[in-house]
């Protein structure tokens, strides 16, 4: 038992040496030095009010009992950090999107837009008119300034200036009290080349702001360039071209060469641009617009023969009267010529709409601004604690606006024969079907972009929906030209070749609820402060559209191919029109880069 009161003794006086030998002062310089180890962090009121609670604990043990001075300007400090003497405090000014709390409606920021100070604006000094400016502060006392302390810029010959003086800055209330260390500079600008190194904890511009959540973290104006490499749905088409032999004058043993397949479904090259503009400080509400499309893509087809040489071709139909199969003869015995099948498709889409924040969480609050960083700038919902944890900066913007697309194609069928008299001169025959379709869709669009960054990577998700109307339309006419080189003009029969014919011919359109909906990637790549190399997929669908293929009725009343002139129509009525929906697919890889400003 004597052993261990003289332990407990020896522990009390080993304790109260420690205690008379550091000042107050001391701890709380070592504290403070704790507390800026941080970087840009700033001592809180939370810092100041503990510290002075601290004070009134310890002042009554204080060697010779004297109370607790505050630091002066003019009085340097006893304990202090190593860091040089800097330059006076300095910083964009700009408004406070988030005064719930009670704090002023204008605040100081870095470049990376951490808070560095509120400022509450006095009556001779018109805060509004200087929104946006790089102010210095003439007298720094802490996270809450009045505007009088602010220096603002002079106008020079040759630009602004603005006031610079070197000025010891002093952390108010704390007995010699730190200096407050400046903003560090960037050392991953890559104003001298490419560096793919990392970057440090606390980010920098190319790594996205320490708090990615602060004003200026997403610039003001950016704009992407894509080069599209995309695959289509193909459209299908019936039997239009065969190939066969003769017997006793009739078309036999024929097989098909063109048609009963999709077509236009080779790879489609494109384009895609997309602009946009940030309508505050916070990266909030933006303006965005985006564009883009591919180039006409085609199929195209001919076949003939001299009517002599094997295989023969034809065009095959059904015969409306009989129900059996039937040939038009392109190259046979007693004719000889062509024919040729062209198609063609364009896609394109664009659209304007509203982009609003909804969620940004920063994982890296350490570095930031702690106000700025636990502000709750970035909306809501997303994420646990002040900055959620996890690296980067992760936002969720909902879309909301204006979707255009067309899709265009057209399928044509020419004949260019000439039949072989037994004395000359013989008769030449143009026939065309031709065969064009339209779509075009106006409505709403509602959307969801989930981002990423970290680093210098970054990484996209997008999710769209747009809803409305797709105009419909459908153009069907031919012509049939019959020259036989005699006296008088050409025979011409419109809205006649083969597939083409008065009972289905004219011109067709209506309405069409639709939806397009579309999702894609983007996995992007910081190489400079301002330039982001991005890759990506998306894929696009859209139903009810009108497509030519489907269109093509080969059932044919053979008295309509016989008769020379137009004459009163005989049942059956074939070829028929009727509408016939379906839909449309585009999917592929996208390269490009994106500028911000």
């Amino acid at each position: 038992m004597s052993v261990y009161r003289r332990s407990s003794i020896a522990a009390l006086i080993a304790a109260s040496w420690i205690i008379s030998a550091l000042s107050p002062a001391e701890i709380l310089a070592q504290s403070s030095r704790h507390f800026q180890s941080d970087g840009p962090n700033q001592s809180s009121y939370s810092d100041v009010a503990v510290g002075q609670m601290v004070d009134s604990l310890l002042t009554p043990n204080s060697p010779k009992g004297a109370p607790v001075k505050q630091a002066s300007r003019q009085q340097r400090p006893r304990f202090h950090s190593p860091s040089p003497v800097r330059r006076a405090l300095s910083g964009k000014l700009v408004n406070n999107p988030d005064t719930s709390d009670g704090s002023s409606e204008f605040a100081l920021v870095d470049r990376y837009g951490g808070v560095l100070r509120y400022v509450e604006p006095t009556d001779d000094v018109d805060l509004d008119s200087r929104l946006g400016e790089t102010v210095s502060v003439r007298n720094d006392t802490g996270d809450i300034l009045l505007a009088s302390q602010l220096e603002f810029s002079t106008a020079i010959e040759g630009g602004i200036q603005l006031a610079g003086y070197e000025e010891e800055l002093i952390s108010p209330g704390i007995e010699g009290g730190t200096a407050i260390e400046p903003v560090p500079e960037d050392s991953l600008y890559l104003d001298t080349g490419i560096d793919f190194g990392g970057c440090a904890d606390c980010g920098s511009f190319i790594c996205g702001p320490r708090n990615g959540c602060s004003p200026g973290a997403r610039g003001i104006l950016y704009a992407r360039g894509e080069y599209l490499l995309w695959w289509a749905d193909g459209m299908y088409i019936p039997p239009l071209v065969v190939q066969g032999e003769a017997d006793n004058g009739d078309f036999v043993n024929a097989v098909v060469v063109y048609g009963n397949q999709e077509i236009l479904d080779d790879s489609r090259d494109g384009a895609r641009v997309r602009l946009g503009l940030w309508l505050d400080d916070y990266g909030q509400w933006a303006i965005e617009g985006d564009y883009y499309g591919f180039g006409q893509v085609s199929s195209n087809f001919t076949d003939g023969g001299d009517g002599v040489t094997l295989p023969f071709v034809g065009r095959p139909f059904i015969d409306a009267t009989t129900g059996l199969d039937a040939v038009q003869d392109v190259s046979f015995p007693g004719i000889q010529g062509t024919v040729a099948v062209d198609a063609a498709s364009e896609f394109e889409s664009a659209g304007v709409r509203l982009r609003h924040n909804i969620c940004c969480v920063a994982g890296k609050c350490g570095c930031g601004d702690p106000v700025g960083c636990g502000g709750g700038v970035g909306g809501f919902g997303c994420g646990s604690g002040a900055c959620g944890g996890g690296k980067g900066t992760r936002r969720i913007d909902v879309l909301f606006g204006f979707r255009y697309a067309k899709l265009d194609e057209s399928l044509i069928i020419t004949e260019d024969l000439e039949t072989i008299e037994s004395a000359p001169p013989n008769t030449d025959i143009f026939l065309r079907d031709r065969f064009f379709t339209e779509n075009r869709f106006y409505g709403g669009e509602l959307g969801f972009l989930w981002e990423w960054e970290h680093h210098r990577w970054s990484v996209e998700l997008l999710s769209k929906l747009a809803i409305g109307n797709n105009r419909q339309e459908v153009h069907i006419n031919g012509i049939t030209i019959t020259d036989t080189h005699l006296a008088g003009s050409p025979m011409v029969k419109t809205n006649s070749g083969l597939l083409v014919q008065p009972t289905n011919a004219g011109d067709y359109s209506r309405n069409e609820f639709s939806v397009i909906p579309e999702i894609g990637t983007t996995v992007g790549f910081q190489v400079t402060p301002r330039l982001r190399l991005t890759a990506g997929y998306t894929l696009v669908y859209w139903g009810n559209v009108l497509r030519p293929g489907e269109h093509i009725d080969l059932d044919v009343n053979p008295t309509y191919l016989d008769s020379e002139l137009p004459v009163p129509l005989d049942p059956p009525f074939s070829p028929k029109f009727a509408f016939d929906e379906t839909d449309f697919w585009a999917h592929g890889l996208s390269f490009g880069g994106e500028l911000r400003w």
